[in-house]
């Protein structure tokens, strides 16, 4: 029998709420009930008991279908996530990315909570908050941990808080836990607590009242591009007690400069122990990526349908080159060209004229497999320029760049970039603080790693003797090595790291 459609059964039964709290009584009611009539009853006297919490709403009086019956047949049904279904259905698609709303499964809020209880501050918190609790997923399974009495939350959704309280109510009946309807960015639903996992919403603001108070309350906020999630972030922080934990699902790159200022004794961006020695190691023999050579955005031209020429360039026309034409080392053109341009326009794809430059993918591959490489970088000729799905990296010494090309690339510096991002855009922003071995910095260094990089242009059995010698730069022990390796390259990493072994016999390797 095909599951029972909550978009249906909201029309059945003439709301949402109608639905969501028929869902909630399908899980909290141990047996079928033959009448509606009965079900109300006993959906009254449940309330009564439980506060209103279960279920979140009282039922309709009557019914005009018999799908309430079908879904009493099936199991009973995730609340958090019929919440969110229904939430989505009621705000539809555009109204949903607009309010950066994204449902987090069961088993991720699981992990994460899991994660900040292993790794955070408190094996046993005080007080769990979700500053932005949505249905309660976080909520749900911080409960199951530590009872629903030390959990609380804040949303600015009265369906979605109704649909956390019972799932919480389902999962520790006898908990109290405190729920509040607040801005969290303006407000603290609570003073006590240690330990903070939330989901915040996705999205750029574009209230511009909205944007000036973040950049006023959060001033690290200014000078860019505004997230709500960022806020989210950096809210996070002045939301727990001092010494306290904070978990959060986030895309882009955390501003960890301005975590560690805000945070009480300094904050630590979750890493496991060995993961923290292999970044401070390679940082503590590095200078960012800015410091040794410029680093751009490609061409934006605002109207690639308009501007943009699929098809070689004429006379007098200047030829692109975009994210598709990208590969590991070199470039793979669909010819592209600027066709009538603006002025403007014509005079920024000329700076990029007359100077060779490394163009790097500005989104990562969508591979999930462990070592996929989210930094994919080529050279670009001196003829060509780089439109915006690039970024570029520029500099007169031609070692130094093509040295650059490969540890870009290498093993521990992707590894490094992992650990420091999550965000499927490459930004200029994240790109400049990569970091780049001092000792890179010497011309004869420079110029053996350049020379391995044109090698693997055509050869990828390069990729190894780079690989050792961008250890050998960031001067990584034994033991780092093998760390950056394993994790790199998950299952595959015994063969790989052999290899690595097998090819450069001097690496000092365990």
């Amino acid at each position: 029998m095909a599951a029972v459609a909550l978009r249906a059964l909201s029309e059945e039964l003439g709301s949402a709420r109608a639905a969501l709290s028929l869902v909630v009584l399908r899980s909290a009611l141990p047996r079928p009930v033959a009448r509606w009539t009965d079900l109300c009853a006993q959906a009254a006297d449940l309330r009564k008991t439980t506060g209103g919490a279960l279920p979140p709403w009282p039922l309709p009086r009557t019914v005009r279908g018999e799908l309430w019956r079908s879904l009493f047949d099936e199991d009973p049904r995730d609340v958090c996530a019929a919440a969110e279904e229904l939430r989505a259905m009621a705000l539809g698609a555009r109204g949903r990315r607009s309010a950066g709303l994204y449902y987090t499964p069961p088993d991720l809020a699981a992990r994460i909570v899991d994660l900040a209880l292993l790794q955070g501050s408190s094996q046993h918190p005080r007080r769990v908050l979700d500053p932005c609790a949505g249905a309660g997923a976080f909520l749900r399974e911080a409960a199951r941990r530590v009872g629903a009495s030390a959990c609380a939350g804040a949303d600015l959704d009265a369906f979605a808080l109704r649909a956390a309280r019972a799932a919480l109510a389902l999962c520790d009946p006898s908990g109290r836990p405190l729920l509040r309807r607040l801005d969290s960015l303006r407000a603290s639903p609570v003073a006590d607590a240690d330990l903070l996992v939330s989901n915040p919403p996705y999205g750029h603001l574009d209230d511009p009242a909205e944007r000036a108070f973040l950049a006023g309350a959060l001033p690290a906020l200014r000078g860019g591009e505004i997230d709500r999630y960022a806020g989210f972030l950096l809210r996070s922080v002045q939301l727990v007690v001092p010494g306290g934990t904070a978990a959060l699902l986030v895309p882009d790159p955390v501003p960890e400069r301005e975590l560690r200022q805000k945070a009480a004794g300094g904050s630590q961006i979750y890493r496991s122990r060995g993961e923290r020695r292999l970044c401070a190691a390679i940082e503590s023999v590095s200078v960012p990526l800015s410091e040794v050579c410029e680093v751009g955005y490609g061409l934006r031209t605002g109207n690639n349908a308009r501007f943009v020429a699929r098809r070689p360039a004429r006379e007098g026309e200047i030829a692109l080159c975009g994210g598709e034409d990208v590969l590991p080392y070199s470039l793979r053109l669909r010819p592209k060209a600027l066709c009538e341009p603006t002025s403007a326009l014509r005079a920024l794809a000329l700076r990029q004229i007359g100077k060779e430059r490394i163009a790097v993918q500005r989104i990562r591959t969508n591979s999930r497999k462990p070592w996929a490489r989210w930094l994919e970088a080529a050279p670009v000729p001196a003829s060509i320029a780089c439109l915006d799905s690039l970024s570029t990296l520029a500099c007169d010494d031609g070692d130094r760049l093509g040295a650059l090309l490969a540890i870009l690339q290498s093993v521990p510096l992707q590894r490094w970039h992992r650990l420091r991002t999550t965000d499927v855009n490459v930004k200029p922003s994240a790109l400049r603080e990569l970091p780049v071995p001092r000792a890179l910095l010497d011309p004869a260094a420079a110029r053996t790693l350049s020379d391995l990089s044109r090698k693997r242009a055509a050869d990828d059995s390069h990729d190894r003797v780079i690989d050792a010698c961008a250890y050998r730069l960031f001067r990584l022990p034994p033991p780092l090595v093998e760390e950056a390796e394993r994790e790199f390259w998950g299952p595959i990493f015994p063969e790989r790291f052999h290899a690595l072994q097998e090819e450069c016999r001097t690496l000092p390797l365990a």
